[in-house]
């Protein structure tokens, strides 16, 4: 007997236990050095004012300093049009609806497909607020900030950048439990931000 699942429930549970590996972070990280260069997948350049684990993969890296599920700065690079925003399957006419990239969207629907991402990956509860431009070199990109009740009930705040270059979205979102962890870090969050370079 074979039991048939639907394909929305089938790709929110694998997201969900995506984000769950996430917090894990299995493997050997590297260390992104206090003020020195870092690069992410030849398209970002980036300086901290503190030390990072760094754990790479294919169109995703993840930074984080206590555990990802204390705190993690993602970023997932080159997503393609018509596929999802955390890089987790396409658009198909069967399937059609999602958090889905699609060249030439307002930053408004590029907000909304991360807010809709991160409902997709488990996260409860998702508002954000304060979209506004950031430019980056001859790029401009998108800022805003957003909230989350996590799947271990913990209360995230979080920040994101999305930017578009040669054709593909790339995104960069910090995320932290709002007791304690997002606070204390804050200010270096920020920092790194600032001073994100994109290559051209």
């Amino acid at each position: 007997m074979h039991l048939r699942i639907d394909r929305s429930i089938h790709r929110r549970l694998l997201m969900g236990l995506v984000l769950l590996s996430l917090q894990a972070c299995g493997g050997a990280p590297g260390l992104v050095r206090v003020d020195q260069p870092a690069r992410v997948q030849r398209i970002f350049e980036v300086r901290s004012p503190i030390e990072w684990a760094r754990y790479r993969g294919f169109n995703l890296e993840t930074w984080t300093i206590d555990g990802a599920a204390l705190n993690r700065l993602m970023f997932v690079t080159n997503i393609r049009e018509k596929h999802h925003v955390f890089g987790f399957g396409r658009a198909t006419r069967r399937s059609p609806d999602g958090a889905f990239y699609r060249r030439g969207m307002n930053a408004n629907e590029l907000e909304e497909i991360v807010v809709d991402g991160l409902s997709e990956l488990g996260a409860a509860n998702v508002e954000s607020s304060n979209l506004r431009p950031q430019r980056l070199g001859d790029l401009m990109g998108f800022r805003f900030e957003f909230r989350f009740q996590g799947v271990d009930g913990l209360i995230y705040q979080g920040t994101a950048l999305v930017v578009e270059r040669r054709k593909f979205l790339n995104v960069v979102a910090y995320m932290a439990p709002l007791e304690y962890y997002f606070p204390r870090d804050r200010a270096a969050v920020e920092e790194i931000f600032q001073r994100l370079v994109v290559r051209p």
